[in-house]
């Protein structure tokens, strides 16, 4: 396999596990004062598929499920993608 699909396939893995832990301490019922920020974490974890979401005028809803998944993969898929193109000229393949 190559060097550049094995970073990127690794970057993706670990945000993955990232955004799942995120997404996951961002629906725990908090018992803050009289400001409610719920979902704001879940926002910025998959921000890039979100903002992309919003432009085609489907907001993502942090408390789906369906919607999550769609968040993360898809970011995983545009991390992964930067991350391989950035190791691609240290490859030796």
């Amino acid at each position: 396999m190559n060097f550049a699909l094995v970073i990127g396939a690794g970057v993706a893995t670990v945000y993955v596990a990232f955004a799942i832990h995120v997404i996951r301490c961002d629906r725990t019922p908090h018992r803050g004062g009289w400001i409610s920020l719920n979902g704001l974490l879940s926002l910025l974890v998959t921000l890039p598929v979100a903002w992309l979401s919003e432009k085609c005028g489907r907001r993502l809803d942090h408390r789906k499920n369906l919607d999550m998944l769609v968040g993360v993969l898809g970011t995983a898929l545009l991390l992964a993608a930067v991350a391989a193109a950035l190791a691609l000229p240290f490859s030796h393949a």
